[in-house]
């Protein structure tokens, strides 16, 4: 099975970020951005058995303990390549918080990659596996949003686990400590 972790966005951030989803989704074709929650990745999907899922549950729960809930803002929007459009932060917070849960998934044996580390965005998914002209589509169609910001409440981490070639479903979510 395939899990990975993730700062979950709710309420009305998760509402926009999602409309967002949405419009581009309803003028390109391309449904994969709605595949899963609004959310900002902090360990990217790794192949895990039935024990490394049941630790892992365990780890979000001693995790969630140690991080006090904290504010983002996300920026609409940026680009890996043109095939995936996205929200942005860059709120060392998320960093932090990644640091700490990577350093207690590795006592499990599960080892970051370097898009976990080194090359790690913070980011929303908006839209993915774009064609060249669903890119276009896109990015026209987010142009009015260019300037927006979207603040949110991150006071829950979810574990995501892959149910076939393109769904994700969270399967256990930890709140962090109130501030």
């Amino acid at each position: 099975m395939k899990i990975g972790v993730g700062l979950l966005i709710d309420d009305d951030a998760h509402n926009e970020l999602r409309n967002l989803e949405l419009i581009v989704s309803n003028k390109t074709g391309n449904e994969l951005g709605l595949f899963q929650p609004p959310h900002i990745t902090i360990k990217r999907p790794f192949e895990a058995d039935q024990n490394t899922f049941v630790d892992a549950k365990k780890i979000l729960k001693e995790f969630s303990g140690s991080i006090e809930e904290f504010e983002i803002n996300l920026g609409i929007y940026r680009t890996f390549g043109n095939e995936v459009v996205y929200a942005y932060t860059e709120d060392s917070k998320i960093v932090f918080a990644q640091k700490i849960l990577l350093e207690k998934l590795e006592k499990i044996n599960v080892i970051p990659d370097e898009l976990d580390i080194d090359k790690y965005i913070a980011h929303s998914t908006i839209a993915l596996g774009l064609s060249p002209d669903e890119f276009e589509t896109a990015k026209s169609n987010l142009q009015n949003y260019k300037r927006k910001t979207i603040t949110t409440l991150i006071y829950r981490v979810g574990l995501f686990l892959n149910v076939d070639e393109k769904h994700w479903i969270v399967v256990a979510t930890e709140k962090f400590k109130a501030v």
